[in-house]
C-alpha cells in the first residue's frame, strides 16, 4: 500500500512539473510536431513571435521536468522549424512591402491624372514659365540638400566621437534636426516634380498637345538627348524611383 501511495506521489510531481509555463509536455517529437504545424501557418510577425514564445515555454517545461538533455533534444527538433518559419515570414513581408509600393505608385499616378484633368491651363508660355520656376526652385533645394548632407556627415562623426559625454545628446538632436530638414527638402522636390508632370499631362489630356520646354541641362546630360519636358521628367522620375 505504501508503495502505491509513493508511486502516485511521484506521478503527481511529474505531472505538475510537466505543466510548467502554461504548457503540458508529452514527448519531444510530439510537441515538436505541434510547433511545426503552427509554424507552417505563420504569415505575420506577431504569429512568429507567438510560436517562438510557445517553443520557449515547451523547452523550459522539459528542462524543469527532465533536465537539460531532454530540453536540448526538443530544442534541436524545433530550431530548424523556427528558422524556416522566420524565412517564410520574411518572404511574406517582402511581398507585403512590394504590394504596398505598387499601391502607392498606382495611387500617385491616379492622383496626377486627376489633377491634370482638373488643372486650369493658361497658355503654353505661361505654363512653361511655371515649370521653369519649379526647376529653379528644385535646383536651390538640391544645393541645400548637398550642404545639409555634409553637415549631417560631420555631425554623425562628432556624435560617435562624443559618445558617453554630456555633448552626445545635443549632437544627436542636431543630427536628427538636419536629417529632418533633408527629408523635408526631398519631399518639396518630389512635389515640384509632380507639379511639372501634372502641367505637361494636362496639355496631353485636355488639348492633345505636347508642351515643349527647353531641355534641363543636368537632366539631358544624365538621360541623353531628351528634347521635350515630358521626356525629361519621365527620365528624371525613373531615376527617382531607382
Amino acid at each position: 500500500m505504501k508503495k502505491i501511495f509513493r508511486y502516485l506521489a511521484v506521478v503527481a510531481i511529474a505531472a505538475a512539473a510537466s505543466a510548467c509555463g502554461h504548457v503540458t509536455i508529452t514527448t519531444p517529437a510530439k510537441d515538436a510536431h505541434h510547433i511545426e504545424s503552427l509554424a507552417q501557418t505563420i504569415e505575420t510577425e506577431a504569429e512568429l513571435r507567438a510560436v517562438e514564445k510557445l517553443a520557449s515555454e515547451y523547452e523550459a517545461a522539459y528542462r524543469q521536468a527532465y533536465g537539460g538533455a531532454m530540453a536540448m533534444k526538443f530544442k534541436s527538433l524545433v530550431e530548424p522549424m523556427l528558422i524556416s518559419a522566420g524565412e517564410r515570414r520574411d518572404e511574406f513581408r517582402a511581398a507585403e512591402e512590394w504590394l504596398a509600393q505598387q499601391q502607392a505608385t498606382l495611387a500617385k499616378h491616379i492622383n496626377i491624372m486627376e489633377r491634370a484633368w482638373c488643372l486650369e491651363i493658361t497658355t503654353p508660355d505661361q505654363d512653361i514659365a511655371k515649370i521653369e520656376a519649379n526647376n529653379q526652385e528644385r535646383t536651390v533645394l538640391e544645393a541645400n540638400i548637398e550642404t545639409l548632407t555634409a553637415v549631417k556627415d560631420e555631425c554623425s562623426m562628432r556624435y560617435f566621437n562624443a559618445l558617453d559625454t554630456p555633448e552626445a545628446e545635443t549632437l544627436r538632436e542636431e543630427f536628427a534636426k538636419v536629417n529632418s530638414d533633408i527629408e523635408s527638402a526631398e519631399q518639396e522636390i518630389d512635389a515640384l516634380n509632380i507639379d511639372n508632370e501634372v502641367i505637361v499631362l494636362a496639355y496631353k489630356l485636355q488639348r492633345g498637345e505636347e508642351l515643349i520646354v527647353a531641355c534641363d541641362e543636368e537632366c539631358c546630360t544624365e538621360c541623353g538627348d531628351a528634347a521635350e519636358c515630358g521626356d525629361i521628367m519621365e527620365c528624371c522620375d525613373d531615376e527617382d524611383e531607382e
